[in-house]
Parts: C-alpha cells; sequence; structure tokens
C-alpha cells in the first residue's frame, strides 16, 4: 500500500451556504516480528528463532473495531502453535493444524514480562509494542511448525500467521515437550508517515492546496493510543494556526466539530470514512480562516496522528457549513 494521496473532491451544495470536501490520510503502517525461544526445566536456552510475521487480512479488518494492547478486546490476546507445514497466506483465518484443544493449548499469559513501548529514531522511524507469550509446560507440546496470534482462547479473530524459520528463512521445527517451556515474543512496528504528502481540492470552484503531515511523532506515548484502541475512535479540530513539525501539532483557534460520525465498515477495504461537520455558527476565525486541522484520534479524544494545512486558509464565515470528509486507512509495511 503506498503514501500517495487520494482526493475524493467532494463538492455538495448551492449558493455558497454548504461547503463539502474530502480527502484521503495516507495510511499508518504495520509489520510484526516474532523470537520464539525454546527454555528447559533448568532455564537454559535450547533454541532460538527469529522471523517476520505475515498479517492475515482477518487481522486488517480487525483493527476498525479492535486495538493491539487493550486487554480482552486485543487482537493480540492468545498465542497458538500448531504442525502445519502449508506456507501462510494473507486469507489464512486458522492455523493449518493447530495443537488440541486450543482452550488448554493456547496461552494469554506474559510470564510476568510486561508489554513494553518505546520509539526508535531513524530513517525511517517507528514505533515498538512488544509483546510477550509464555507456553508452560503442559501447554503446545508436540514437533512445532507454525505459530499465530488470536482474539481468543478458541476461535477468534487471527492477526497473524507464520511458519517457524531458522535463520536463514528456511521453515523449521521446534519439538517441544513436558520439559520445555516456550516463550514467544511479539514486536510490532508502526510506522507514522515519513514524509509531507500534497495535494489540492476545489471548493466553489476554488482550487486549496493542502499539506498532510504526521503529527506528534517522537519519543513521548502519544500514539500508544493507536496500539491501544486501533482505528476505532475519530476526533478533528479546525485551527487558525499554521503546520506545525512533525514532531508537534497546531494548537491555537483550537474549534471542535459540531458533530462526527463514521461510517460501516466493509471487510477488504482497511480505512473507514469519517465525517466532521462544523455548523455556520463554528470555526469562524475571520483573517486567513481554517488554516490547518489536527485529524484522527484513535480514542476519539486526543492524541492525534496527522494534521493537515491549508494554503491560505479556507474562508469560513457565518453563511457556510463546512462538512470534511476523512477516509483514514491502514496496512501492511512493505
Amino acid at each position: 500500500m503506498s503514501h500517495i494521496l487520494i482526493p475524493k473532491n467532494i463538492i455538495r451544495g448551492g449558493l455558497g451556504k454548504y461547503v463539502e470536501a474530502g480527502v484521503e490520510m495516507p495510511p499508518v503502517m504495520l509489520k510484526g516480528h516474532f523470537r520464539v525461544e525454546l527454555i528447559s526445566r533448568a532455564g537454559i536456552i535450547k533454541k532460538v528463532l527469529e522471523f517476520d510475521n505475515l498479517i492475515t487480512n482477518g487481522g486488517l479488518d480487525g483493527l476498525a473495531t479492535k486495538g493491539l494492547s487493550a486487554g480482552g478486546s486485543s487482537l493480540l490476546t492468545y498465542a497458538a502453535v500448531g504442525t502445519g507445514s502449508t506456507a501462510p497466506t494473507n486469507a489464512d483465518t486458522t492455523l493449518v493444524s493447530e495443537i488440541a484443544p486450543a482452550s488448554t493449548n493456547r496461552t494469554n499469559s506474559n510470564g510476568s514480562v510486561a508489554d513494553v513501548l518505546t520509539y526508535v529514531s531513524g530513517t525511517p522511524d517507528y514505533y515498538n509494542f512488544v509483546r510477550t507469550f509464555l507456553f508452560d509446560f503442559t501447554q503446545g507440546n508436540g514437533n512445532l511448525t507454525e505459530i499465530g496470534l488470536f482474539t481468543a482462547s478458541s476461535s477468534g479473530t487471527m492477526w497473524t500467521r507464520q511458519l517457524l524459520k531458522d535463520s536463514g528463512g528456511t521453515p523449521t521445527t521446534i519439538v517441544k515437550t513436558s520439559s520445555d517451556q516456550l516463550k514467544v515474543t511479539y514486536t510490532l512496528q508502526l510506522y507514522p508517515l515519513q514524509s509531507d504528502v500534497t495535494g489540492s481540492i476545489t471548493i466553489s470552484s476554488t482550487s486549496y492546496s493542502y499539506t498532510i503531515r504526521a503529527a506528534n511523532v517522537g519519543p513521548t506515548t502519544r500514539y500508544s493510543d493507536f496500539f491501544y484502541y486501533g482505528c476505532l475512535g475519530f476526533a478533528m479540530k479546525a485551527h487558525s494556526d499554521a503546520l506545525a513539525a512533525r514532531t508537534s501539532e497546531p494548537s491555537a483557534g483550537s474549534i471542535s466539530p459540531t458533530s462526527t460520525s463514521i461510517a460501516s465498515y466493509s471487510a477488504g477495504n482497511y480505512y473507514l470514512e469519517c465525517t466532521a461537520v462544523w455548523s455556520a455558527a463554528t470555526a469562524n476565525f475571520g483573517g486567513s480562516g481554517i488554516t490547518a486541522f489536527r485529524i484522527w484520534s484513535p480514542n476519539g479524544a486526543g492524541s492525534f496522528l496527522m494534521q493537515m494545512g491549508i494554503t491560505g486558509g479556507l474562508p469560513k464565515d457565518n453563511t457556510k457549513q463546512l462538512t470534511l470528509v476523512v477516509r483514514k486507512s491502514w496496512g501492511r509495511y512493505p
């Protein structure tokens, strides 16, 4: 999935009473990695495997309504292992041959290792969310070849399925017995928008240039809301402020919409269309008008992930209602 902005260019109404426009936010991108350790009763690490994961279509669908770290509603609640050898695909919904019964062989134990969220600077920069799963001596025993993460202790949505792989990327087997524990460390990387995206929208026959930029990127935990809530929430703010640095956000003249709504999600889209409405009586700044927006708060209250600046500003006044339709999207990091 690319980072190219696709304007919708929606214009409705007449006589200048209503202004409606729509834009698509560049997607938030995700990538995961497994570390699997076979540990003896004496605490000796007998085998270590590390490999990237495959995020399923169902897992991406799940982000529309679930988070990644929110307890029982998390997409990453249970780990399961199996003996299937079929190569994973994005369309997979179950392991090929899960160790049964799932109700006792899946694990949601973290082995007393707490979740960790960190910011990693660089080009690109990203956030690491790390969750640990521990299969105890009685769980998941067998000649293990595949692994998956699920929302529930049986059935549920499968976030990822992957074959166990050696250091060369070749599928391999871990033989786990009642004398072993299996420690699984899953690292999920979230990549904010790396560079500005520009475009234009036409409103009432006038073209307005915009710049979309990530917001609040840095070593704070502002992005923790995404891991907790996924893509469920939505909020916006209109501003008379300039577009801020990527590490910050606009602040001056903050006006919330009169109303917001989120359209129903369709499986396989990996986006949600969200509508914000400022009535005729609100966000009338005068002067240069609305010059910036804060966009997409996963918890519906704060911690905005995106910002958009409007060159020259939108000349909204008390004769116009502004409706902005925003498509927020997500996908797999290349």
